[in-house]
């Protein structure tokens, strides 16, 4: 059978959305962290700030489903832009001011 004998593979709203949070945490963590195995350990360590409450953010997500993915990625994505002091333990995020920008 040839290829364009196949038909589309259509994939539920549900599979995409964590698709792309996967692609997302994935892409954060490679922001963050200078390698893998740092952004391994951040993904299974234990967080004692109140996003993760004593969690590691891998739990969460196996524990969580859609929304634990998305959580992760959301706190993620704060992180890289800025509006986390550490990633480990703020959920007040704060906006990065004017003073705080550095151009070089």
């Amino acid at each position: 059978m040839k290829a364009n004998h196949y038909r589309p593979i259509a994939l539920s709203p549900d599979t995409l959305l964590r698709i792309a949070a996967i692609i997302g945490i994935y892409r954060a963590l490679t922001f963050l962290f200078e390698d893998e195995a740092q952004g391994r350990r951040w993904l299974r360590g234990i967080h004692r700030g109140p996003h993760f409450a004593g969690n590691s953010p891998l739990r969460s997500m196996l524990e969580g489903g859609l929304e634990g993915h998305m959580s992760v990625r959301r706190y993620l994505d704060a992180w890289c832009n800025g509006s986390l002091d550490s990633g480990t333990h703020s959920d007040s995020f704060k906006a990065v001011a004017e003073h705080d920008l550095i151009f070089v």
